[in-house]
């Protein structure tokens, strides 16, 4: 209660929170009210404001005329102008009833100040240096006079000005006057502040000497991430903070590949011959047992090994280890692990062995990105099992359908729980190939990844990244002279997506990809000219534009593709004389040119071990392969998964209206697998 003779009481004796011992009103810095104790009070106490945490001005707006030339804040009148010589300015020389002056236009809030050296050298008590605000002379000196000043300045915009004037009888001394040091105390912006001038100037976060990105300063003056700074840039996989190889981390800010471990720990009875899962390239022992330990690359459970988990398998997932359920194991292994009572939720029809799911979850995560292009299970072959979705802490992946849950995952440090209702240790079904490469990707993570087709948009980048791209080259639409040379460099994986985005945004808005020597291979200066290549039309030309359209239309280069046709699917960027200048177009987003709250992105990968056959090498080098003709598309005589698209297989391939396994007619299904009257 505020008493007789009392300011304020707030209940209690302690100085410092605005109502003092004496019961008086404290004034505290930050409350945006100037006490004596204080510079200035800006209401905040945030630094870098020009008036700190601690209520003193900052003194970071400082000009001690090292660079060869006057700021452009600073405005000259009279006959002639000052000039910068010798690290200080320097009147001109002017010659009888002359005047030469310097200008500087300031902004301070109340208590500002200026400060500054002076000298002179001239006829005493005649043509004098005289300094002035707003038109008011503030003090003058002439004859040998050195010194420093320190006027205070009231709140709001000045004119100051240094006027060296000469009557029109004798001369003395040298003629001149010069100024130093001009230091603006409290300067709501700080005239001086240029970037590039290697000084850290008021408002800078750095100042390298150069406008040049991407070597620790922008050319804005903003600190760039860098490797080793331990925070993630848009060019770093990782950043742990040091730039030592063998870490997880790699020197160059890449994400190092694990050591893959030397066992498969099959836990529990299966009628399938899990070594079906593995390559031989996989350099991996399939051997049955329960008890993982750090030479465990992976534990599959089986609905026979339920009997045998054990709750000490979290210490196996916290090391890095990762576990597959089969149908059945599930609810059981979580439930052990975790220390819950989860009850399954409904079984879902007859079992059959695939895990490849009716439905995704989160399309685009980074599980799914590994997965592009596959297609999802036909319901007539998929998996069975408990509904997972009342488990809780779980990531969803798939389900049978959209509102159940039959793949998912929990995460334990740098381990991982992955639940599989699907009864892949049966052999009573036939496995498709995406289910067993899904497979290979729980169990090894570095399966041979399948390149994303066609154009492709809002892609979040966290998911390219764990899909092993990186970022090799940002930068802002309007920026010019990038050597293509070097980028190239940067980006010198066997993979290349070109891609785009607001700048301030993490997630690319457009993109598209293909093996690095197509996405870069000159198509000349033909302005229809285009590579077609992974569903995408590229062009590229280190004279003209670099870009790409949709497969099924043309393009337009003058110089950049200034089509509209599908214009969502469209990225151009302009180039000359093996630089990259500019950028015409996002998809919609055109006349980029002079924008730079637009990116250019490049993104590069390395697909694993080149040794390693796959399927759409291009090579006939697989047992299990009928065909290569080099790509993932169905509908051209070899599909997806490497099989013959022929008549008479027994297959129903793309074109197709059946196929009873042989060339005969009068069957029902002709020798052209067309549907017999």
């Amino acid at each position: 209660v505020v008493e007789l003779g009392e300011g304020c009481d707030d209940g209690n004796v302690e100085a410092g929170d605005g109502c003092d011992a004496d019961c008086q009103v404290e004034f505290v810095c930050g409350d945006g009210q100037v006490t004596a104790a204080e510079e200035c009070d800006d209401g905040n106490v945030e630094a870098g404001d020009g008036c700190d945490a601690a209520c003193r001005f900052e003194t970071a707006c400082v000009e001690d005329f090292r660079d060869a030339a006057l700021v452009a804040a600073f405005g000259a009148a009279g006959e002639l102008g000052w000039a910068v010589d010798g690290g200080r300015v320097v009147s001109g020389g002017i010659d009888a009833s002359q005047t030469s002056s310097l200008t500087l236009a300031v902004a301070t809030p109340a208590g500002g100040a200026v400060r500054f050296t002076y000298a002179v050298s001239s006829e005493r008590d005649f043509d004098p240096l005289s300094f002035l605000v707003d038109g008011v002379v503030i003090d003058a000196w002439s004859g040998e006079a050195t010194g420093e000043l320190s006027v205070p300045l009231a709140a709001g915009a000045h004119t100051l000005e240094w006027r060296y004037s000469k009557d029109y009888t004798y001369n003395g001394g040298d003629d001149r006057a010069t100024i130093d040091d001009v230091a603006i105390r409290g300067a709501v912006a700080c005239p001086f502040s240029v970037c590039g001038n290697g000084r850290l100037d008021q408002g800078e976060e750095c100042d390298d000497g150069n406008l040049v990105a991407d070597d620790g300063c922008d050319a804005h003056c903003v600190i760039e991430n860098f490797c080793g700074d331990g925070e993630l840039g848009d060019v770093e996989q990782c950043d742990d903070g040091g730039t030592v190889d063998g870490d997880g981390c790699s020197a160059t800010c890449r994400t190092e590949q694990a050591a893959r471990r030397r066992n498969v720990l099959v836990c529990g009875a299966s009628d399938r011959n899990l070594a079906a899962f593995i390559e031989p390239w996989d350099d991996v022992a399939v051997i049955e047992g329960c008890a993982p330990d750090d030479d465990t690359q992976v534990v599959l459970v089986t609905q026979d090994g339920v009997d045998r988990i054990d709750p000490a398998w979290i210490y196996y997932l916290r090391r890095g280890g990762r576990i597959i359920t089969a149908a059945g194991s599930s609810v059981p292994v979580f439930n052990a692990i975790f220390g819950e009572a989860a009850v399954a939720g409904a079984e879902a029809g007859a079992c059959r062995a695939n895990v490849n799911p009716v439905f995704r979850y989160a399309p685009l995560s980074a599980f799914w990105q590994t997965q592009a292009g596959q297609p999802l299970q036909d319901p007539a072959t998929s998996g069975c099992g408990a509904d997972l979705s009342g488990l809780p802490g779980i990531t969803a992946l798939g389900g049978w359908t959209d509102d159940t849950v039959s793949l998912a995952a929990r995460n334990v440090q740098s381990g991982r729980l992955y639940l599989v209702e699907a009864d892949w240790p049966s052999a009573d079904d036939a496995f498709t190939a995406s289910s067993r490469r899904l497979m290979r990707l729980m169990m090894f993570d570095s399966v041979r990844l399948v390149l994303p087709r066609g154009v492709l948009h809002d892609l979040p980048l966290v998911g390219l990244l764990d899909d092993g791209w990186s970022v090799c080259h940002a930068d802002r639409y309007s920026q010019g002279n990038t050597v293509l040379e070097d980028l190239f460099a940067a980006c010198d994986g066997d993979q290349m997506m070109l891609a785009c985005r607001p700048r301030g945004e993490v997630d690319l808005t457009l993109a598209a990809a293909g093996a690095t020597a197509e996405v870069t291979r000159d198509v000349g200066l033909g302005l229809e000219a285009v590579n077609p290549h992974n569903d995408v039309n590229f062009y590229y030309s280190p004279t003209l534009s670099w870009g790409f359209a949709p497969i099924d239309q043309g393009v337009l280069r003058q110089s950049c593709d200034t089509l509209n046709v599908q214009a969502e699917d469209r990225l151009c960027w302009q180039t000359s004389r093996g630089n990259l200048n500019g950028g015409w177009r996002c998809g919609a987003a055109t006349a980029l040119n002079a924008s730079n709250a637009w990116e250019r992105v490049v993104l590069t990968r390395n697909v694993g071990d080149d040794d390693a056959p796959f399927c759409s090498d291009g090579a006939l080098n697989r047992p299990d392969e009928q065909c290569d003709d080099g790509n993932i598309q169905d509908g051209d005589g070899c599909d997806r998964d490497c099989n013959a698209e022929i008549c008479g297989n027994g297959r129903l391939d793309a074109g197709e209206a059946c196929d009873d396994g042989n060339l005969e007619n009068g069957d029902g299904c002709d020798a052209t697998c067309a549907v017999e009257p």
